[in-house]
């Protein structure tokens, strides 16, 4: 089944809910914020559903786990964030948009570490000119 024409229609639907969005809110920090709040839920669900489809005890899972918690952390951030912009909150309200953009940093330092001692254990470097012959052959 050709899905070219379904994925068109959804391309025109998103590109109208977005103009729907910038003609109904004035303000073009808050558009963005909605905006990244809308692309960082979407993520969120796509990791979770990731998530549950991983075998229990996998490494592919832990790092799943943490690029989940550094994107509730974005989400948080955003949504704290517009919610300041909207309603032009001062003070120590501003705070925890500090704290939790600095999370979400800490915890991607953490995923990336993982990651490192993940391809340090696996390293596929030595190996990558035999497996481009093999691959070419």
């Amino acid at each position: 089944m050709n899905k070219i024409p379904l994925i068109i229609i959804e391309i025109i639907a998103i590109v109208f809910g977005i103009l729907a969005i910038i003609k109904l809110i004035p303000d073009k920090e808050i558009i963005v914020g909605l905006l990244s709040l809308s692309f960082g839920i979407l993520a969120i669900i796509w990791s979770f559903i990731a998530l549950t489809s991983l075998s229990k005890g996998s490494s592919l899972k832990a790092y799943v786990n943490l690029y989940l918690l550094a994107l509730l952390s974005l989400v948080l951030f955003s949504l704290w964030h517009t919610l300041v912009r909207t309603n032009k909150l001062e003070g120590a309200l501003i705070y925890p948009e500090y704290i939790f953009i600095s999370l979400a940093y800490i915890i991607f330092v953490i995923a990336s570490y993982k990651v490192y001692k993940f391809s340090k254990e696996f390293g596929f470097k030595e190996k990558t000119s035999e497996i481009k012959k093999k691959l070419s052959k």
